[in-house]
This record gives structure tokens, C-alpha cells and sequence, in this order.
């Protein structure tokens, strides 16, 4: 089977549109991809859809099984006439699609003279391409115009690295190696690197700390980790959804996980800190050393060495995220300043053990009269897999009414949750919220036993999350 035949099997087969024809244009890219030698894969658009702009493409590529590419995976073209006395060259200037190409950059890029931009019709009088349809991948571009690359391309951003773009007719697109691309038209002499020729638009979103990995430090229990991560799983789907730039698995946050046993001993933290401190810096250590760039500890109990983690991290250019710093920002967004604190009392009490005494400084917070008991009581259970019993457990604690010192404005007062086997407890009800939410945005927060619920391990999943896609500082 020839090289034509071949991806035109691979791209119709996999998206079931038998009907869309192997234009001449088409064809012409295979052929210059198997002259070039380069790895390409060749694919029909969503639906067939034939598409003009950047954005529209990127919303409708197919790659790796999935529909839709980020935006700055595509990539953009331009056409440039450089005139230097008696020499005039036409200049493909490319970058990725969420960025501007500067026309003085590119100046400076190909050693000054007058650069003008071809616009559309320039282009299809002088080289016979419609806009969307020019691209690398045509003869004319490799025999006849030069290639200046914005170094950007070249960077490895998200997991998929590679590119698409048009593939010679506005339903296909062509997914393609930036680096195997310019080393080929290099090879040809007709290729270089630009630094700077384009810059990020403003209005275009752009994930800017997606290739950062998130570190997880879990242990007490396991499953606090494992919850963290699908949360932070969950939510990262989400917000890529949100802005149209879900990619499937491969634009998803790499996570590393260090489930440290020992851990287990921050339940006697009283009696057991030194231990405790010595198992959290190296465990964060270790994950820095992994190549963790965003550090988070499932445990509300052990974010009290949150000063010594942040200099651990700054260490290995890593940024710690604070649990109780994610707490005090959500309540500081909603308006709460009065809460009943549900957890162990090294972390309740805000004391000298808890990492919440400076976060909660203007928060009124009331425990439940012998809480104590009931948590450890809760926590164990949920350890020995018994949820159902943990979950009746705090219902029957949140049920029991404030007094009339306590009692919040319109009912019971709102419940922070800040032991993870809480959070493991109510995880069921928190997803069917969630499926609730994402039909009916206007649903009021979780409540149960009508008390409106805070739950630190989520906050602490949509504060990561923010983080990793540079969203941190943003007002929801």
C-alpha cells in the first residue's frame, strides 16, 4: 500500500467518514511528508468540518482518539515578501495559534529590509492557497519559500508533543513532530529559528504552568491521595472543558504519588513531631527530586510544617500550596466568617499544632462539644473501609443544633471538614452534587443536615488545580 493509500485508510478509518475524497492537496502533503522523511499522521476533522481559523481548527482536530487539540498546539502560518534591494524571497513565519506574530521581529529575524504581510488575497493571486490552507506541507512551500520558526514551536508542552495543522484541504489536518519538521527544512537550506517573532495574545487562553507535575505526599490514610488525585482529575477536565481545550489523557496534569506509611504516625502528632516532621520534608524531598513542581499534602495534620515545606520547595524551584491558605480563601470569597471545625483537636484547637491558627486569625470557630471522640472514631472507621458507617457518624454530629451564641445567619452554621477521612466519607454525596451542578449551575453548595459544607481536600483539589493551569490569583 502506497504512502496516499496508506493515510488516507488511517484517517477515514478512524473517524468513520468514509465519504471525505483524498483531494490532490491532500495528496501533494503526503507526498512532501514521505519526500522529507518526517513523521506525520493525517486525520480528517470532526464531522468533516471544514474550518478557516486557528481557533475553529484547533476545536475540531482529532488526535490520540480525542476531539479538539489545545490552541497552541496548532500551528499558524504566515506569508511574508522580504525585499533587500534586488532580492525578493517569500517567508513562512510560524508560531503557535495562541500567539501574534510580530512583523518587526520578523524583520529583525531575516536581517532587515522591507517585510510586508500578504493577506488574503495576495496569496491566492500570487501562489494560488487559500487562507487556512497554507501550511509546510505543500511543494511550493519547500521549494520555493523560506520557513522562520518562532522558537516557542519547538518547546515540549503537554504530553503529546506534537502539532497539527492544515493538511492541504480545510477537512483534513495533519499531525506532525516541530522538530523533525525544521530539521528536514533545514536540511533543504530553506529553514531557521526565530527567538521572540510572536508573542501570547491576551485574550487567548493559554495553560501556562500545565507542564509542571504535581506532586501528591499521601499515607494517612492512602486513600486521602488517591481522592485528591481524582478530584484534581475531575476538576482539571472540567476547567479544560470550560475553555474548549480538552485534549483527552495526554492534556492531563502529570501527577506523582508518594504514599508514605509512616505518615500514619501525625495521629499522635503531640507525642510523635519530631517523627512526623522528618517523614513530611523528606517525602517532599522526594517527590522535588521526581521532578514534582507543585507540591501537595493530602493531610490537613501535617501542613503545619508549611514553612519548612515552602523553603524545601523554593530549594528545587517547586511551589508548596497550602491547605488552610486555600481554606481561607474560600470562606474570605463566600463571605464566612463564623464556622464550626470539624477535625482532630491538634488541628481544631489552633493552637501551637495546628497549621490553621494563622489562616482562621478572623474566622469565629466553634467545635462540637466532644468532637474529639467522634472524629477519631470516624477516622478509624473510614480506615477499616467502613464509609457508610463514618458518613451516619457525621450526619449524626452536624445534626445537632448551634446554640443562640453560635448560630449562623438563616440557619446552622456552615461546617469546615478539615480531616481527610471526612472528605473520603462524603466523597459519594460531593459527585453527585457535582453531576447535579453540571446540569444545573444555579444549585446552591453541599449541605448536610442543612448545614452548607466545606471540604478542605476539595478546596485544596480546586486550589492545585488552579495553580497547574495558571489560573492562581484569578477571582472565581
Amino acid at each position: 500500500m502506497n504512502g496516499r493509500a496508506t493515510a488516507y485508510q488511517q484517517a477515514t478509518g478512524e473517524s468513520g467518514l468514509s465519504g471525505i475524497d483524498l483531494t490532490d492537496a491532500v495528496a501533494e502533503a503526503v507526498d512532501v511528508v514521505q519526500s522529507l522523511g518526517v513523521w506525520a499522521r493525517f486525520a480528517v476533522n470532526v464531522n468533516g468540518a471544514s474550518v478557516v481559523t486557528c481557533r475553529e481548527a484547533a476545536s475540531k482536530r482529532v488526535r490520540l482518539g480525542s476531539e479538539g487539540i489545545p490552541i497552541w498546539d496548532e500551528l499558524k502560518t504566515l506569508l511574508f515578501r522580504v525585499q533587500d534591494g534586488e532580492r525578493s524571497r517569500i517567508v513562512a513565519a510560524h508560531c503557535r495559534a495562541h500567539q501574534d506574530i510580530d512583523t518587526d521581529a520578523v524583520r529583525c529575524a531575516v536581517g532587515g529590509g522591507s517585510v510586508v504581510h500578504l493577506d488574503e488575497d495576495q496569496i491566492a493571486t500570487d501562489y494560488g492557497m487559500e487562507k487556512g490552507r497554507v501550511t509546510p506541507f505543500c511543494w511550493k512551500a519547500v521549494r520555493e519559500i523560506e520557513h522562520l520558526f518562532d522558537a516557542a514551536v519547538l518547546e515540549q508542552i503537554g504530553s503529546a508533543g506534537t502539532m497539527m495543522t492544515n493538511a492541504g484541504d480545510r477537512r483534513w489536518g495533519i499531525e506532525f513532530e516541530p522538530s523533525g519538521l525544521l530539521a528536514a527544512l533545514e536540511a533543504n537550506g530553506r529553514a531557521w529559528v526565530g527567538r521572540g517573532i510572536a508573542e501570547a495574545k491576551a485574550d487567548m487562553p493559554f495553560m501556562q504552568s500545565a507542564s509542571q507535575a504535581i506532586g501528591i505526599l499521601t499515607g494517612n490514610a492512602p486513600e486521602s491521595g488517591i481522592l485528591l488525585w481524582n478530584r484534581i482529575n475531575r476538576l482539571a477536565r472540567s476547567d479544560l472543558d470550560t475553555i474548549g481545550l480538552n485534549a483527552g489523557d495526554v492534556g492531563m496534569p502529570e501527577v506523582k504519588v508518594l504514599s508514605e506509611p509512616a505518615m500514619g504516625v501525625s495521629m499522635e502528632l503531640g507525642y510523635r513531631r519530631a517523627q512526623t516532621r522528618s517523614v513530611v520534608l523528606d517525602g517532599v524531598r522526594s517527590l522535588c527530586l521526581s521532578g514534582a513542581r507543585l507540591i501537595a499534602i493530602a493531610c490537613n495534620t501535617t501542613q503545619v510544617f508549611e514553612d519548612e515545606l515552602h523553603e524545601v520547595c523554593d530549594k528545587w524551584g517547586a511551589r508548596f500550596v497550602s491547605m488552610p491558605d486555600a481554606l481561607a480563601s474560600s470562606l474570605a470569597r463566600d463571605g464566612c466568617d463564623r464556622i464550626r471545625f470539624l477535625g482532630i483537636s491538634y488541628v481544631t484547637d489552633l493552637g501551637g499544632m495546628s497549621a490553621y491558627t494563622n489562616a482562621l486569625s478572623g474566622v469565629s470557630v466553634f467545635p462540637f462539644e466532644g468532637q474529639e471522640q467522634a472524629m477519631l472514631g470516624i477516622a478509624y472507621d473510614v480506615k477499616q473501609g467502613r464509609l457508610s458507617k463514618g458518613l451516619r457518624e457525621l450526619k449524626s454530629l452536624l445534626s445537632h443544633d448551634d446554640d443562640s451564641n453560635t448560630k449562623g445567619k438563616g440557619g446552622r452554621l456552615p461546617a469546615v471538614l478539615a480531616l481527610t477521612e471526612l472528605s473520603i466519607a462524603i466523597d459519594l454525596a460531593q459527585q453527585k452534587h457535582e453531576r447535579k451542578l453540571a446540569t444545573n449551575p444555579d444549585l446552591p453548595p453541599l449541605e448536610l443536615e442543612s448545614r452548607r459544607i466545606y471540604d478542605t481536600l476539595g478546596i485544596y483539589a480546586s486550589e492545585v488545580v488552579r495553580h497547574w493551569s495558571g489560573r492562581h490569583g484569578e477571582k472565581e
